[in-house]
């Protein structure tokens, strides 16, 4: 009864701040048209959109980031199979200030099958980069390396992260399902 009328939960919050990417057009499920992929930063949180040709929005999704800075800072289409198609999202998480400076760097991917839009899925994969800088002024950096093989001979290309000396593999299971083994 005492709650503001704009704080009732039933409300959707409002968007306080607003920052959009350019439109990058890519053909995603080849049908010669071209779909629209952007990224919008509304109040901190970064979110990835694809619209299809005709501007109907087919996917949003969510990035989760750690701190301010986050964005994505390359993305690349792959095919997987014939049948299935990914983009690879290399997010920047942002940066954490707190004794010493940490930033870390996400693979996010997004599934097509079939070249149908309908079939569009999100996975969040491994963090694929990462920088440290102490109190003591020490700093490194770690690189990555991201390949897309047919690593267990099922006829469907998966994803090879090599980090520092770990290596996370992630396998493409079809319908959006992946699976991660390290």
């Amino acid at each position: 009864m005492l709650v503001p009328k704009s704080f009732r939960a039933e409300e959707p919050a409002k968007v306080h701040y607003k920052a959009r990417s350019k439109n990058y057009f890519i053909d995603i499920n080849g049908d010669l048209l071209q779909e629209n992929i952007f990224f919008a930063n509304r109040d901190g949180q970064t979110h990835f959109y694809i619209e299809d040709t005709y501007g109907k929005k087919v996917l949003e999704q969510k990035l989760v980031g750690v701190g301010p800075g986050q964005w994505p800072y390359r993305l690349s289409f792959r095919w997987l199979s014939p049948k299935s198609s990914a983009i690879l999202i290399h997010f920047f998480e942002g940066r954490v200030d707190y004794l010493r400076s940490r930033g870390t760097s996400r693979l996010d991917v997004v599934t097509i099958d079939n070249k149908d839009l309908k079939t569009l899925s999100y996975k969040s994969g491994p963090i694929i980069w990462d920088e440290q800088n102490d109190k003591r002024e020490h700093y490194h950096q770690r690189p990555y390396d991201v390949s897309v093989l047919d690593l267990d001979g099922d006829g469907m290309r998966d994803i090879l992260v090599k980090y520092n000396l770990i290596s996370r593999v992630m396998l493409y299971k079809g319908k959006g399902r992946w699976t991660t083994a390290d």
